[in-house]
Parts: structure tokens; C-alpha cells; sequence
């Protein structure tokens, strides 16, 4: 299928963990940089927000998951030509529970209900990106488990793996995870201990193997990962940024990724095509002009967890090592639509923080002219 049209729906909604009020605890001698001293510490509990069972937080999610696609579906300002490819896309974090990441029967279940939810004729012509889902691939009783951040992305009308796409986060941030000890500032400006009595996933017990390393699930050096056509997927759960589906080349890059430049270190191989739309899901980033890869006339689109997106055009593409990509204003959102109110705000209210930064809902941008396909031949410039 050729399409002429390119419409970008973003599922705007809080994915960051909860933290309480602080209660005074006495004080206590914490070990610092500068020795051993005694600071007043504050019990501040920050938690995950999610249901106790994964399976049932896996429904709970995907339940709204569910609606929050009708819902685009349902809007008179998203075209309804066969000639549009319309892109959901929800933000990082979407799918972690209460605990801070699935087991892995309730990340498949995750996976095999949210195909079915689009899988459908009237779907065709859709493409989704879930958000991320954080799922211990290790969990052998030691201090540290082994967490992947991955992204699911279907094609819509598909009900089988030749639909589908996964790319796993590379780097780990430092606010992926919650931690367990904060040194912070008083009201006053001296230091103080804040600390997290609650039993979850923190920093300090999260092996993270891909940091600095990909090719898929096989991990290598990081020069060995790096060069022209290293993000081009070979298979659909490879892993990998680059991919295309529906005659478009996407190429995917999950929060720090982005501002790392994942993709700009890897340009596509000769005869290989450029990534047309470049995708960001992402908590706490922004589209940043120096990561841009996406060739001229492509398009950028990032959907944050602070319920926040934006979308621009590349008005000129990055070249070479130091020519950065040019970028439009922010495109036009045409519609913007409520969600999870009503009957649903209580299954809402227990898997997402609740108006720390507005209310859940969707924003449906103009749709665009398609871009061209873009070669790239031996006489392009690679990036980097």
C-alpha cells in the first residue's frame, strides 16, 4: 500500500511513579562522599502506580488502552481515507504495575491483548505504538534483576507476528527507575535523607544489559554496534530501531536513546532507505533538532509521559557529523479529546497519577503529506 497521508494521534497521559507527603523520621548517620554524618531523615514514599496482581494491572491497562483507541477512531478529524496511515502512539512507561516491571507471562498477556484489540478489518490502515512495557527477563532471587524497556508497535488489521515490531530501550536512565535513598535540600538548604520504605524495583537492584550495547538480544561491543544499517531490523523481535511497515521507514528511539543519538550513530547501509518517520515515546524527553534523522519532508513525533506531545515536519535533514536537521513548528492538533472519565475513572485513578499535570486525553494532528521514499546511495553523506 502507497500512502499519500500521514496522521499523528498522541495519547497524552501521566506515566510517572507517585510520590507522598515526607514525614519526619529523626535523625541517623548516613555515609556521603565526605564521611559519616548525622542528617534528618524523611520517609517519603514514591510508588509505581499500578494493582497488587500483574495480570489483573495488564487487563486494567489494556482495558484503557482499548478505549483510548475507539476513541481516536471515533474522532471526524481523523482521516478515514484508505490513502492515510493514521499513527497512534502512547508514552514510555505505559505498561510497568505496581511493582515497577511485569514477570513475563503478564508482559505476553500484555502483548497478545493488545494485537487483538486492533487486529480487525477496521484497523486497517493504522499503525500503534503501545508505549513501553518494563518485564524481568531474569529474576533469579539475587539483589539485581534483569529489566528490558521495550516497545510494541503493531500494524492495525493484523492478527499475527508478521505485524508486529519490538525495539528495546538501550540506555537506562537515571529516573527509569525509583531510588531508594535521596540525599535532598531542606526548606533551609542544609541536607537532609530522604528515603523509600516501600518494597519495589529501584536503580540500585536493576540489571540493565543493553546499556551502551545492541544487536537485538545478542550483545556486543559498543564500536561493534555502531555503523551504517546497525539499526536496520533483520527480524520483527530483533530488537532493533529501524524497521518498515506499510511502505514507510520508521525508525524508533525510546526517551535517552534520543538524546544519546542512537540513530545518528547508525545510518542506513547503502541502498538501504532513510527513516522517513522517526518516533519517540518517551518520560521526561523532547524532540531534540541534534538527534533528528529523519530525511527532509519526513517527520518527527514524540509522545512524553508528563501527558505532554508534539509533532514537526524536517523542513531540511541532518548531514554529515555536523550539520543537524532543521525543523517546522509544531504541527496543527485539530482535535483534542477527553479520556478515562466517567465509568472508567476508577480503573484509571488506580494505574495513573490523577492530575499532577492534566488529565488524560488525545490529540489528533493535521494530517500531513506522506514523505518519499529517500535511498541512500553511494554518493550520500552518512551521519553520525
Amino acid at each position: 500500500m502507497t500512502y499519500t497521508k500521514i496522521q499523528f494521534i498522541a495519547y497524552e497521559i501521566d506515566t510517572f511513579p507517585v510520590e507522598t507527603a515526607p514525614i519526619y523520621d529523626g535523625k541517623k548517620n548516613v555515609s556521603t562522599a565526605s564521611g559519616t554524618v548525622e542528617l534528618p531523615c524523611f520517609k517519603q514514599d514514591t510508588v509505581y502506580k499500578g494493582l497488587p496482581n500483574a495480570s489483573s494491572d495488564v487487563k486494567a491497562r489494556c482495558s484503557l488502552m482499548r478505549d483510548a483507541v475507539l476513541a481516536a477512531k471515533k474522532s471526524s478529524k481523523v482521516n478515514k481515507s484508505a490513502s492515510c496511515l493514521k499513527v497512534f502512539m502512547a508514552p514510555e512507561f505505559y505498561f510497568r504495575g505496581d511493582k515497577g516491571a511485569y514477570p513475563i507471562d503478564a508482559y505476553m498477556e500484555a502483548i497478545a491483548a493488545l494485537r487483538d484489540t486492533i487486529s480487525g478489518r477496521e484497523w486497517n490502515h493504522w499503525l500503534f505504538l503501545f508505549g513501553s512495557l518494563l518485564v524481568i527477563i531474569i529474576d533469579d532471587n539475587s539483589s539485581s534483576k534483569e529489566v528490558q524497556n521495550i516497545v510494541f508497535i503493531h500494524e492495525g488489521g493484523v492478527n499475527s507476528d508478521s505485524g508486529s515490531r519490538i525495539v528495546v530501550k538501550e540506555f537506562m536512565s537515571g529516573i527509569d527507575f525509583l531510588k531508594k535513598y535521596n540525599l535532598v535540600k531542606t526548606v533551609g538548604g542544609s541536607d537532609a535523607l530522604s528515603y523509600n520504605a516501600v518494597n519495589q524495583l529501584y536503580t540500585s537492584g536493576v540489571h540493565h544489559p543493553t546499556a551502551g550495547k545492541k544487536k537485538g538480544f545478542i550483545f556486543k561491543s559498543w564500536s561493534e554496534n555502531r555503523g551504517s544499517g546497525k539499526e536496520q531490523q533483520q527480524y520483527n523481535y530483533d530488537g532493533l530501531g529501524i524497521f518498515n511497515m506499510g511502505g514507510i521507514t520508521f525508525g524508533v528511539e525510546v526517551c535517552l536513546d534520543h538524546l544519546l543519538k542512537r540513530l545518528r550513530q547508525s545510518p542506513p547501509a547503502r541502498n538501504n532507505s532513510h527513516v522517513q518517520v522517526q518516533l519517540i515515546p518517551s518520560a521526561g524527553m523532547s524532540i531534540q533538532d541534534q538527534s533528528v534523522v529523519a530525511c527532509t519532508n519526513g517527520y518527527v513525533f514524540n509522545t512524553d509521559g508528563h501527558n505532554r506531545s508534539d509533532a514537526k515536519k524536517v523542513t531540511s535533514a541532518c548531514s554529515g557529523k555536523s550539520t543537524n536537521a532543521r525543523l517546522s513548528a509544531t504541527l496543527n492538533v485539530v482535535d483534542t479529546i477527553p479520556l478515562h472519565g466517567g465509568a472508567k475513572k476508577g480503573v484509571f485513578k488506580k494505574c495513573f497519577q490523577d492530575g499532577r499535570v492534566g488529565a488524560p486525553n488525545l490529540k489528533v494532528y493535521e494530517a500531513q503529506n506522506a514523505p518519499a521514499t529517500l535511498t541512500r546511495t553511494g554518493f550520500s553523506k552518512p551521519y553520525k
